[in-house]
């Protein structure tokens, strides 16, 4: 194949040389993208159990869904085509009045069987509407939860806060995250 209408000297190709040169142009660049977008993650957080703990979160993500995207720094990235099911992971995101570690969002397409549609040869077929579901997840390192009383009141009232604008709270202890950041992840 000659590229002398893309490129400005002339190149002759096979066709596997071709593929294999738009393939690794292609990888590089969503390789630099997502780096680009796990350093902005990571960048966000504000500690090392965070910095572990989104790590996991993203490969978790990438495991569950062919759809993820990131909120940092109030910038949205990731895959943001129109598909209605994805998983959000936004770091560091205010809630209320809380800042929260990390806001978890799970959103997907699902049967509406109050609304039915009739399709053109009479049959009714349920609708479709979208259901998003949230959680929160809390990296405690020990100096800054559960080392007095007085921390643990506050982080016991601050889940309740939460709980009753409709979110459920999982913490991780820094023993936690440390032993097995995946299986925290996965959970």
């Amino acid at each position: 194949y000659r590229l002398e209408n893309i490129l400005p000297y002339e190149i002759n190709l096979s066709m596997d040389e071709l593929f294999h040169f738009s393939l690794n142009a292609i990888s590089y660049s969503y390789l630099n993208r997502a780096l680009l977008h796990l350093e902005n993650l990571y960048n966000s957080t504000d500690s090392p159990i965070e910095k572990a703990m989104v790590c996991a979160l993203v490969l978790v993500a990438n495991e569950k869904s062919l759809n993820v995207r990131f909120k940092a720094s109030g910038y949205l990235f990731g895959d943001l085509e129109d598909d209605p099911d994805f998983i959000q992971i936004s770091v560091q995101e205010k809630i209320g009045k809380y800042r929260v570690d990390f806001l978890i969002t799970f959103t997907e397409s699902v049967p509406d069987f109050d609304n039915k549609t009739k399709t053109k040869d009479g049959l009714s077929i349920p609708g479709v509407k979208i259901e998003t579901t949230s959680l929160i997840v809390e990296c405690d390192g020990h100096d800054f939860h559960d080392r007095t009383k007085e921390q643990a009141s506050r982080d016991r009232a601050r889940d309740r806060e939460l709980k009753k604008l409709g979110y459920e709270v999982f913490r991780y202890t820094g023993s936690d995250i440390w032993a097995d950041v995946y299986g925290c992840a996965t959970e």
